[in-house]
């Protein structure tokens, strides 16, 4: 899911509402606008990235198909 919402998000923010706004705002509101938006934009846009390397199959830390977390579950399973 993580991977579709990335470039999903950059795109309709990039080319969808930059443009819109751009269009149908006065020139000082959409600044303020902009000011306001971006800052929320870029930290969602870099917990998105962050949580999508730490997922990445096969060599993300957290990742289901993690070497690491197949070892930990075969040690679980051999434990039980």
């Amino acid at each position: 899911m993580l991977y579709g919402t990335l470039p999903g998000t950059e795109l309709y923010q990039s080319f969808v509402m930059t443009k819109i706004c751009y269009d149908a705002l006065p020139m000082p509101a959409f600044t303020t606008l902009q000011k306001r938006v971006f800052p929320v934009y870029f930290r969602l846009q870099s917990l998105l990235f962050l949580l999508t390397a730490a997922t990445h199959p096969p060599y993300g830390p957290v990742s289901p198909c993690s070497p690491r977390l197949a070892i930990w579950h075969q040690w679980r399973w051999e434990e039980h």
